[in-house]
């Protein structure tokens, strides 16, 4: 595994997990808490912590591979990534 793509794999990791953590209070309050308090769910707490997990795991690969894609980008067209990257942000 190249130095570059560790790099990409562990800011990924790190960013995400300190985004993750600071955002987690407002989330459980608002996916778990409040849908609870208006009964518009069943799901126990144990349901809603698999469900996180499930989605840290896939996003954490989605943004992994986004993040390498832009590196390509930038490798391959060194003077017009801003537009490949716009195009690839639109689509």
């Amino acid at each position: 595994m190249s130095r570059r793509l560790q790099f990409i794999i562990w800011f990924a990791l790190i960013g995400g997990t300190l985004l993750w953590a600071a955002m987690l209070p407002l989330h459980f309050i608002g996916s778990f808490v409040i849908e609870h308090r208006f009964g518009l769910s069943r799901m126990t707490l144990t349901d809603w912590c698999v469900r996180e997990i499930k989605h840290l795991a896939v996003s954490g690969v989605i943004g992994v591979l986004l993040i390498e894609g832009l590196y390509a980008v930038l490798r391959a067209a060194p003077s017009t990534w801003p537009l490949w990257a716009t195009i690839g942000w639109v689509g």
